[in-house]
């Protein structure tokens, strides 16, 4: 079995702190967002290394589903 890895964009106007979690062929992405200000969001590139087993990818943040536009794999 060969590991897929791809890159994750956020922007948070705070600081963004990202959790893993695996259930069954699921890879759950949870990002809380930190110490939020009123300045212009910052940009956060998280790298991520999954098996073929996890065949859905959900991402949440602050708790909440959410969605992403882009996913950018490795080389």
């Amino acid at each position: 079995m060969m590991e897929k890895t791809f890159y994750i964009v956020v922007y948070s106007k705070g600081i963004a702190h990202a959790d893993l979690e695996i259930q069954c062929d699921i890879l759950k992405i949870k990002f809380e967002e930190m110490n939020l200000s009123n300045d212009v969001a910052e940009q956060y590139v998280y790298k991520i290394t999954k098996d073929p087993e996890q065949e859905i990818i959900e991402v949440y943040i602050n708790g909440k589903s959410t969605h992403f536009d882009h996913v950018i794999t490795g080389l």
